[in-house]
């Protein structure tokens, strides 16, 4: 179990191919490598853990921690199922409060850019039916 982690759940409108195809751009743009990928998931890495531990958690962009990020997406009828985990991979050692608060914040932060861009199914007039591509 790592000591920072996020996971979400939700369902969209969008169909496996079209979040296939974003992911690739979506991680691409975040500099995930994709390290792993079969029918209806997305495994990544992201981060090192080499300019991590030389510079410090505090001086490092949080976008540089190591962290590994898996993502399920699955049909549900006419809709999609998409399950997100992000969780730091830093090994051994310790992982003060602040350290943890920032990996945190960029999961958050992050989870909230892929939302937006798959959406999730509202009941209001918000529905979104296609992804929205960032520019």
């Amino acid at each position: 179990m790592a000591r920072a982690e996020l996971e979400s759940r939700w369902i969209t409108r969008c169909n496996t191919d079209e979040i296939a195809r974003f992911l690739e751009r979506f991680c691409g743009r975040h500099r995930v490598k994709v390290v792993g990928r079969r029918e209806g998931e997305l495994v990544g890495k992201q981060g090192s853990q080499w300019k991590t531990r030389l510079l410090g958690g505090w001086f490092v962009n949080p976008a540089d921690f190591p962290k590994r990020i898996t993502i399920h997406y699955q049909p549900r009828g006419a809709d999609c199922e998409v399950h997100v985990r992000m969780e730091e991979t830093m090994g051994l050692g310790i992982l003060d409060a602040h350290f943890k608060g920032r990996y945190e914040s960029y999961f958050n932060e992050w989870m909230e850019q892929l939302q937006y861009s798959i959406p999730p199914v509202d009941d209001g007039p918000g529905v979104v039916d296609a992804i929205v591509v960032e520019p």
